[in-house]
């Protein structure tokens, strides 16, 4: 009688935490080196906080700490203190939408936030200084990019295939990295600020301006940078205008 009712108790109390929400523990916990973080699943807001940047990770969502619920977040918040947000850090996170980070970030890397195809909303870092190939590559839902004014080079592909952008200012960008902005179809307004180089495919497969207009500073325009844009019918040099490549 004693045993049967000791394996009922013990059935029970398994039971009963399958039925928990999952505890706090499984909701934070540190990456890296002086990095924390912590999930919010009312707001749906993952949050980092500590004193440097967010590890690098591969392409398996799973292979970081917050992969569980990775689909289920939409707002990320960077504290101040966090100095960078490593490779693959938010990529395929599709629900979300908005990033806010403290003005400590200084590099996005290589395939950051790529594949994020709700994001729309970022708060940039007025400390950032460099934006790495793929950062925001396949991004759809972003429609306006304002580059913060300490980024110099802009990386290769860096925000190709954002399907929704339609604006963009370069402030004080120097290069813009091949394929940068390629396939952005929606792309109508752009002003180059002080960019000097256009590398090859910048702009490729942007359908969706007819003019090139403020061209500012720029020396020298790479190979296909504005390839096959179909309608494309006039681009304004700029008097600074060194060199054309061919394509």
């Amino acid at each position: 009688m004693k045993k049967t009712l000791c394996i009922t108790i013990m059935i029970a109390c398994c039971i009963f935490a399958l039925l928990l929400p999952v505890s706090s523990q499984d909701l934070s916990g540190s990456c890296g080196n002086g990095v924390n973080w912590s999930y919010d699943p009312q707001s749906a807001t993952l949050t980092f906080t500590g004193e440097s940047g967010i590890p690098r990770y591969s392409y398996t969502v799973t292979d970081r700490p917050w992969g569980s619920f990775a689909d289920l977040v939409k707002i990320v918040k960077i504290e101040s203190g966090i100095t960078g947000i490593g490779t693959h850090a938010f990529s395929g996170m599709r629900s979300l939408h908005t990033v806010e980070m403290a003005d400590s970030v200084e590099r996005i890397d290589t395939y950051a936030f790529s594949g994020c195809i709700s994001l729309r909303q970022i708060r940039w870092s007025e400390k950032l200084q460099t934006i790495h190939d793929y950062a925001f590559s396949g991004c759809e839902s972003i429609e306006t990019v304002s580059i913060p004014d300490g980024v110099r080079i802009i990386g290769l592909r860096a925000f190709a295939g954002c399907s929704s952008l339609k604006k963009v200012n370069f402030n004080k960008v120097r290069t813009i990295g091949g394929e940068a902005f390629s396939k952005c179809v929606s792309l109508t307004d752009i002003d180059f600020g002080q960019v000097r180089n256009v590398q090859g495919g910048a702009f490729s497969g942007c359908n969706g301006f007819t003019i090139v207009d403020n061209t500012g500073n720029i020396e020298v325009i790479n190979s296909a940078a504005f390839y096959n844009n179909t309608s494309l019918r006039a681009i304004r040099f700029s008097p600074a205008l060194k060199e054309i490549w061919e394509h």
